[in-house]
């Protein structure tokens, strides 16, 4: 951006509604709520398992189609554009 050098173009992530509203808080209970189900299934030890794969984040599997690029000042690490819900998403807090 020639004029306005502050501005770079990127690309942005994709986030549904229910992940933008998430809180430091939301993570601790989602933690707290799996080790208490792990104790409960005496599965405490499940997690060691080599031979399993898990890919998401705290709040379930994420399906949503990448964004394309976005204007953004220079410097910003973490760019999201909020999508609606996405049917083909699995999240659980």
């Amino acid at each position: 951006m020639l004029r306005h050098y502050e501005i770079s173009i990127r690309e942005a992530e994709d986030i549904i509604k229910v992940r933008a509203v998430v809180t430091e808080q939301c993570i601790r209970q989602w933690f707290s709520e799996l080790q208490r189900f792990r104790e409960e299934n005496n599965v405490i030890d499940i997690f060691n398992d080599l031979d399993r794969i898990l890919n998401g984040d705290e709040l379930g599997f994420s399906l949503c189609r990448k964004t394309g690029k976005v204007l953004a000042p220079k410097g910003w690490q973490n760019l999201y554009t909020i999508k609606i819900y996405n049917e083909k998403e699995i999240s659980q807090y």
